[in-house]
């Protein structure tokens, strides 16, 4: 090839030189020759010499080649030349114009005929391009007769040869895989079918007759066939149908596609032909080119296999094709090397490639190195101590300086399987350390494990240990690994890494290169450090410690491990999992692991639920009668505790913890009956076990009495949800809560439903005839009252509940006829509904007389405001109502605590009040309620002595008379 465009060089020299002296010494020439004529065949000759050149350079070389770019430019000036000849020469009535033509008409008149040429599927012709004035002024010139129009056709045959081989040689080079050639031929196959289904569209669409229908494809076929462009330079023409811009870009698409099945009709019959008369040493070359395709290589290969035995010329090439970067390629190769020769790795034509071999060792195509190490172990499984391999040491130290990194790692690579005779190379090695692409720090890393020596290399790779780069890290792992047990104690930490694969790593190395690591100091240090770094909550270490621990397998550390089964970290507990497990498969079995339990105990009320199901478990593993222990016992104030979280699932399972304690967890009770009143089915459920399991008779206890009147007092709470669980808690209490049933019967119209509707449950639980109790009375006034209330569904309520109370009509009726005209429809449906039920024969309903007014409550009932007379808290509130604005109100409640306690102004609840009165009352702006403070204080006599200075300054400062005489008054009583 080399040699070939060679000769094409000589030839544009000597063409130029030919053409420079034809054009500026043709009158000398002429003078001496005194005949044009072997100025013609001179011309002539030099156009067919390069024409046969530019053919053979088609069919030898696989690219097209400048030199040969160059050549077809230098033969336009030639043909340029032989037309002014034959018009010169031979005849002037070859040609045809209007004036004489200029040497820049005949150039015009080539470039116009080369544009042609170039223009394959005549483009510019369909479109009309040729009709614009720019290409009309070229056109001063045109040939006639058999000598130009031959001419013009050699011309344009050459420059479309040659248009058309660089086309299709462009796209051979690019085709590198079988995938797309097959696409390739699908795109012919698909853009064949679109052409003729858009011509026989526009056929239709313009009602073609036969003629048109057989002529406008055979026209078409032939334009693309005319390489040449014979038809436009003889001028054979077809009648074809005129040509609009729809038809024009499907005739062009036609001939492209019809043009390609030509090319690779053609490529074919080269490839033939080629094959036919190739040697062994030309498919050798073919094998190992990268200027063919896959499937021409894959062909060479094929058929030097074929060959057998008598293609023993071919094995260097094959040897050196098993270091391709193709799969398919060396697959192949490697199956023609059996099939010529099955000892080819022992003879000395595969010994002589190991050079080159060694040089794809350092190949930026990763599948090259393979590839040639795979080869060089076949061919010599000793090939890094060869010669061969420690010449080839320098070339690869050179290749860890280049820029691409991949070549840099290859090196480090290459230089790694040399090992110890690539030693003078670590020093090279070490600079890649700091090497800022990290796959280049681990190649280096990787190479000095085999090369060495151990203690040279050893202290940088240790410090490499703590790379920030997880492949650097690992390299330097097994690199470590080489060199014996030197560096357990780095290996060792290494095992808490938080890298798992770095740990593996570590792991695998020390059993393979110190199989007793666990019982050195190493091993025992570093456990002890661990330990504390998996007692630290805040450490984001200790699941990889955890695991380390468990790599150590010493059964001493089965405690520890066990106590984090239930950590909070889902980390570290699957961690200690697999720790205990691989210590010891019977783990739960072993004494030590007892010293555990109270940690599990203490799990079982954390806040998350796998915790206490893994506590849980590991308890009922370790020991099933852990609850009957005395640190069981200890745990029962942090589960009472727990029946508080804010968790339901918390509150539940503690509730059966406490359960599962027994009667151990008596002082749990009260706790327990106040959960047993929530509102979750499951947490209830659990609280009433938990009693049932502690005391079967736990309503009837000492603890549960105490417990009733706490219950009453949170009927009294703002929060709806305790009301109702108060409520709750005493109807589960049932017979022992009786005393109850009073204020539970005022619940009865609260303006919350969910604690009505309890309520009601839980009267029906302590009482089921609770509708005939006795103290029923007792209630009646507060329903009445809450018939006025604002809110028409506590009205509701209060109709409903005199309905149910078993009163007699003729109590509770006329305020059920004052219902009747309720504002609220619901509310009077219910009046009736309740009516007909106490009254069903209306003896009361039409009576509304009966009751003119709402319920108008008493002033001892205001006084009170709906405390029970007997309450703790009645005293201390009767004593703020002695400052009052309201007289009876007032007097009401001195009537009520002469009643409740004769002895009241000594009781300490009232005496807390005074320095409320003192603050409120006495600084009131209204002086109804001074003076009514300052009496209060004359009440408690002497004594309230200490507050004599106050009084007597209120007599002496303030604006009322009445406050000063009062003042006067509660004086003198304190004195």
């Amino acid at each position: 090839m080399e040699k070939a465009d060679k000769y094409v060089k000589i030839a544009i020299v000597l063409s130029v030189v030919y053409l420079a002296a034809s054009f500026f010494l043709e009158k000398q020439i002429a003078s001496v020759l005194k005949n044009q004529i072997p100025l013609l065949g001179a011309t002539v000759l030099f156009a067919v010499i390069n024409i046969g050149l530019l053919f053979l350079c088609f069919f030898r070389q696989k690219t097209i080649t400048l030199s040969m770019a160059l050549l077809n430019i230098v033969q336009l000036g030639l043909f340029l030349r032989l037309h002014i000849q034959i018009h010169d020469i031979l005849s002037a009535s070859h040609y045809a114009y209007s004036a004489s033509p200029m040497l820049t008409d005949w150039a015009k008149f080539i470039s116009l005929y080369a544009l042609r040429a170039i223009d394959l599927p005549d483009f510019m012709d369909a479109y009309g391009i040729l009709n614009l004035p720019f290409f009309q002024n070229m056109s001063v010139i045109s040939h006639q007769g058999i000598f130009s129009g031959g001419a013009l056709f050699i011309m344009s045959l050459t420059l479309g040869i040659f248009t058309a081989a660089a086309i299709f040689k462009a796209v051979r080079i690019r085709i590198k895989a079988q995938e797309s050639f097959s696409a390739v031929k699908w795109l012919g196959i698909g853009g064949l079918a679109l052409s003729v289904i858009a011509i026989a569209v526009l056929g239709w669409i313009d009602n073609w007759g036969l003629k048109k229908w057989l002529l406008w494809p055979s026209e078409n076929v032939l334009c693309a066939l005319d390489i040449g462009d014979a038809l436009q330079i003889f001028g054979w023409q077809f009648q074809t149908p005129e040509m609009d811009m729809v038809l024009a870009s499907v005739a062009i698409l036609f001939r492209v596609i019809a043009g390609c099945y030509v090319l690779a009709l053609a490529n074919y019959l080269y490839a033939r032909i080629s094959e036919s008369r190739q040697s062994v040493a030309e498919l050798g070359r073919i094998c190992l080119s990268v200027e063919h395709s896959p499937e021409e290589r894959l062909a060479a290969i094929k058929k030097l296999e074929e060959l057998g035995t008598f293609a023993e010329e071919a094995v260097p090439y094959l040897v050196k094709v098993l270091a391709d970067s193709s799969n398919d390629i060396r697959i192949a190769a490697l199956s023609a090397l059996g099939e010529i020769n099955a000892e080819w790795t022992q003879t000395e034509a595969a010994k002589s490639v190991i050079p080159d071999l060694l040089k794809g060792l350092a190949d930026a195509d990763k599948g090259i190195r393979t590839a040639s190490a795979e080869t060089l172990d076949k061919i010599d499984p000793e090939w890094s101590q060869s010669d061969a391999a420690k010449n080839a040491v320098s070339n690869f130290v050179n290749a860890l300086f280049e820029k691409d990194k991949d070549v840099r790692i290859a090196g480090a690579d290459a230089l790694g399987k040399i090992g110890a005779a690539a030693e003078k190379s670590v020093s090279h090695l070490l600079k890649l350390l700091s090497d800022e692409n990290k796959e280049v720090c681990a190649a280096a890393v990787a190479a000095m494990g085999h090369i060495g020596p151990p203690e040279e290399v050893t202290p940088h790779l240790i410090k490499t240990l703590a790379d920030s780069d997880n492949d650097v890290r690992k390299a330097a792992i097994k690199a470590l690994g080489n060199f014996g047990p030197t560096a357990t104690p780095q290996l060792v930490e290494v095992l808490a890494d938080s890298d798992e694969g770095i740990r593996h790593s570590a792991s695998e190395t020390l059993e393979k290169t110190d199989p007793q690591w666990r019982k050195s100091d190493a091993a025992r240090k570093a456990a002890e450090r661990f330990l504390k770094i998996m007692a630290d909550s805040f450490s984001s270490e200790r699941g990889a410690v955890v695991e380390a621990l468990g790599v150590f397998g010493m059964k001493g550390l089965l405690p520890h491990l066990v106590s984090v089964l239930a950590d909070t970290s889902p980390e570290v507990r699957k961690a200690a999992q697999h720790a205990v497990e691989k210590i010891d498969p019977k783990w739960h079995e072993n004494e030590n692991t007892r010293k555990a339990i109270p940690a599990f105990i203490k799990a079982m009320v954390s806040n998350d639920t796998e915790v206490r199901e893994t506590a849980k478990a590991t308890l009922k593993k370790i020991d099933s009668k852990w609850h009957k222990s005395e640190i069981a016992g200890k745990a029962i104030p942090m589960f009472v505790k727990a029946l508080g979280s804010k968790l339901e699932t918390v509150r539940k399972d503690a509730a059966a913890a406490l359960g599962d304690i027994g009667p151990g967890a008596a002082k749990a009770v009260p706790y327990l009956i106040k959960l047993s009143a929530e509102r979750n089915d499951e947490v209830r459920g659990a609280a009433v076990s938990a009693l049932e399991k502690i005391n079967p008779l736990w309503q009837e206890s000492k603890s549960t009495s105490e417990v009733v009147p706490r219950f009453v007092k949170e009927l009294e709470n703002e929060d709806w949800r305790v009301r109702t669980s108060a409520a709750t808690a005493l109807g589960e209490i049932e017979s022992a809560s009786a005393d109850a049933i009073p204020r539970l019967m005022k619940m009865l119209t609260d303006k919350d439903r969910d604690v009505r509707r309890s309520v009601r449950a839980s009267l029906e639980k302590i009482d089921p005839d609770w509708r005939k109790n006795k103290e029923v009375h007792k209630s009646l006034p507060h329903i009445v009252k809450s018939l006025a209330h604002d809110n028409w569904a506590v009205r509701i309520a209060a109709v409903e509940a005199l309905g149910d109370i078993e009163v007699s009509a003729e109590n509770t009726a006329p305020h059920i006829v004052k219902a009747l005209k309720d504002s609220t429809i619901d509310v009077r449906n219910a009046a009736d509904a309740v009516l007909k039920k106490i009254d069903p024969e209306g003896k009361f309903r039409n009576q509304e007389n009966v009751v003119t007014k709402r319920y108008i409550p008493s002033a001892t009932e205001k006084a009170l405001e709906g405390i029970e007379p007997d309450a703790p808290e009645a005293i201390p509130h009767l004593v703020k109502k002695l400052t009052d604005s309201d007289r009876s109100v007032r007097n009401a409640a001195k009537s009520a605590l002469e009643e409740l306690d004769p002895k009241w102004r000594k009781n300490k609840s009232a005496l807390a009040v005074v320095p409320y009165i003192v603050k409120e009352g006495l600084s009131d702006s209204r002086w109804i309620v001074r003076s009514s403070a300052a009496e209060a204080i004359g009440e408690f006599g002497p004594v309230a002595g200490k507050l004599a200075p106050r009084l007597t300054k209120i007599m002496a400062t303030d604006s009322s008379m009445d406050v000063r005489s009062a003042a006067k008054k509660a004086l003198a009583k304190i004195s």
